[in-house]
């Protein structure tokens, strides 16, 4: 079902993207990796194309997008009610809305865009942030963080390589995937 719900959503053009925090899988979703090698064969059975988002379309995939369809949202076990309300419901939406934000503004930015900003928005997009406040286990510390990180992202696409590029070890290798133009938009 979810695969043939990508493939309906893409059927006349556009860009569906599905993150996962990989973390889990395999570890607190037992079946997540035989659920995510079950969707790639799928994906090919379907003749559904998978394709880095690096090399992924552009604005106007962005602007085509449209919603899954309601069925789709009951296909996992991961989450408070088996859906995705934990990272994208009423008490995060402000959040993920503002995620969604943040990625244009660094896709937006294009090469301008630094490894630090990369890195900024990496750390902004942690599920771990909306998973905090969703279950309130962490009192304001997840809006905090992904206030700090929002906040450093800003400025560092305002005003490039006034922050360091380093950013405690998150995606250590990054310079060098952006030199070889695996990273960044195309």
């Amino acid at each position: 079902m979810f695969v043939r719900a990508v493939r309906e959503r893409v059927a006349t053009g556009g860009l569906a993207t599905v993150a996962f925090d990989t973390e889990f899988l395999g570890h607190a979703w037992a079946e997540g990796l035989w659920w995510l090698e079950s969707v790639l064969d799928e994906a090919v059975a379907q003749g559904l194309q998978i394709t880095h988002a690096d090399l992924a379309g552009g604005p106007e995939s962005r602007a085509r997008a449209s919603a899954l369809p309601d069925a789709a949202a009951t296909t996992t076990t991961w989450g408070r009610g088996h859906d995705l309300s934990t990272w994208n419901g009423p008490r995060v939406a402000a959040l993920a809305n503002e995620t969604v934000r943040l990625e244009r503004a660094v896709v937006d930015a294009g090469p301008r865009a630094t490894p630090r900003a990369w890195r900024e928005l990496l750390a902004a997009q942690s599920s771990d942030w909306a998973f905090l406040r969703t279950f309130a286990t962490a009192g304001d510390y997840p809006d905090r963080r992904f206030a700090d990180h929002a906040a450093a992202l800003r400025s560092e696409l305002a005003a490039p390589g006034t922050l360091p590029s380093e950013l405690r070890g998150l995606a250590p290798h990054i310079e060098e995937a952006m030199s070889a133009g695996r990273v960044g938009p195309r």
